[in-house]
């Protein structure tokens, strides 16, 4: 595909570029990392999707999404543009001029009034006081050139003035042919992505399909130099859920372990069990340094369940905002990975969970009986057996059976049933649980019975194992 023309410089024009207060570095594609395995299926859907004219790109950090970004646009016929947003950009003075130094690539030092000039044409520019909003201005210069233009903007999660939304909203609706946007945020930008996708024009890369397979992870243990085997590989890529950075950081936690795991047999589970500093450092840093204390705070005390919904994630924070602050932490692809179609359940990313859960104990140690609790509470209150006791045995506290409901069921274990099942348990047969108990044995019959039904086992020995699992014996 044909791209803008892009004017060179030597050396003279990138200190020029310094002393105009812009970054040169931030407008060059980066290039790969050392070990850089390519994931050439993703890079052939981004050639395909150019076609709609927009590309979001959205995954959590360390998903790669630069990376694969910088691979495709390195494979590209001409140049594309490049800009690497940080958090000084979001002021729109700046954006806008770090945007326009792009599609020259790069700065110089006379920016603000120096022609554009594409295929060799010059553009007028605006006068600087109109480029605050920058997108009517840009829209004008882009439209006037000949050729196609690719802009790639790379953590645009970093932006949040209105008034850059504003323009970016604009150039979206307004875009010229021929311009191809690519977007890289960790979440979904406040922008018309639902009203664009609808119309065909955006076209959708997500945390889903930057996942690793397991043959990609082998690829990246190979570059590592790790001897697994093909068991270890798929373990590491379960362990990781084919989070990029964790896949690894998760190959240098092993390579760690005296260099053993270069040499034969590595246990991938044991050993990532003990060395996952890198990747918890990782996630410390990158992502929960991030984020406001509320955030964090909310985060930590939901990580103790397994699976997260609004209501749930009321009981245990006391808010009552739980359903809104999980969608919202889902659409900026914090770790949170649906379960439903319905935006019910949530679970958070397993390594992300182990950290949030060991935060939580180092930092709040004294709430971590009391979220059992109100879980355990929450789950019997609806009929949730297993996960009821669960969380009361691990707050410490003995579940009581005549409370807890057996699933399936829409009773608890009465009294009598509960004396009947103790029996039971302990080897008795029916006409000696009725001695004990003074009933005659048509009696005991149809409290088995019930009590099978209840825990639904098909036979004694079955309820006598199910019934120590779920903590109704002493």
């Amino acid at each position: 595909m044909p791209t803008v023309t892009m004017e060179r410089a030597g050396v003279g024009r990138d200190m020029r570029s310094a002393s105009a207060g812009l970054l040169s570095t931030k407008l060059r594609v980066p290039s790969s990392a050392p070990g850089h395995v390519p994931r050439r299926r993703l890079v052939e859907r981004l050639d395909a999707a150019l076609d709609r004219g927009i590309v979001l790109v959205t995954a959590p950090a360390g998903s790669g999404k630069t990376t694969l970004l910088a691979e495709w646009a390195d494979g590209l016929c001409r140049p594309a543009a490049w800009l690497a947003i940080d958090e000084a950009d979001d002021e729109p003075d700046r954006f806008w001029r770090y945007v326009r130094a792009a599609l020259r690539d790069g700065p110089t030092s006379d920016e603000s009034d120096a022609p554009t000039r594409i295929d060799g044409t010059e553009v007028a520019r605006t006068d600087a006081a109109d480029q605050t909003p920058g997108a009517e201005a840009l829209i004008n210069e882009i439209a006037a050139g000949p050729d196609d233009v690719i802009l790639v903007l790379d953590g645009y999660d970093r932006i949040h003035d209105e008034s850059i939304h504003d323009g970016m909203a604009t150039l979206m609706d307004r875009r010229p042919d021929n311009l191809r946007l690519v977007l890289a945020s960790r979440g979904e930008p406040p922008l018309p992505i639902a009203r664009l996708r609808a119309s065909g024009h955006l076209f959708d890369l997500t945390c889903a399909d930057l996942r690793m397979r397991d043959d990609e992870v082998a690829a990246v243990v190979r570059e590592e130099r790790l001897s697994l085997s093909a068991e270890d590989v798929r373990l590491l890529s379960a362990r990781t859920e084919g989070w990029a950075a964790g896949v690894r950081l998760a190959c240098l936690s092993l390579q760690g372990e005296a260099g053993r795991c270069m040499d034969g047999h590595c246990d991938v589970a044991a050993r990532l069990g003990r060395r996952a500093r890198f990747i918890l450092d990782f996630l410390v840093e990158e992502v929960l340094g991030r984020e406001a204390p509320e955030t964090r705070a909310f985060l930590r005390a939901t990580s103790i369940v397994d699976r997260i919904s609004g209501d749930l994630a009321n009981a245990l924070t006391g808010r009552t905002d739980g359903q809104a602050m999980l969608e919202r932490l889902e659409r900026r692809n914090l770790f949170l990975v649906p379960l439903d179609d319905h935006a019910g359940w949530w679970r958070y990313h397993g390594l992300f969970g182990e950290l949030l859960r060991s935060r939580l104990l180092a930092l709040q140690p004294d709430d971590v009986p009391r979220l059992h609790r109100a879980a355990a509470a929450w789950y019997a209150d609806r009929g949730q057996t297993g996960d009821a006791i669960r969380h009361a045995l691990d707050a410490g506290d003995a579940p009581d059976p005549r409370r807890v409901l057996i699933p399936g069921s829409c009773e608890a274990l009465s009294e009598r049933e509960l004396e009947v099942l103790r029996l039971l348990a302990a080897g008795h047969a029916n006409r000696e649980i009725a001695d004990r108990l003074f009933v005659t044995v048509d009696t005991v019959k149809r409290h088995v019975t019930h009590i099978l039904g209840k825990l639904g086992a098909a036979n004694r020995t079955e309820a006598a194992a199910r019934s120590r699992d779920l903590g109704l014996l002493d």
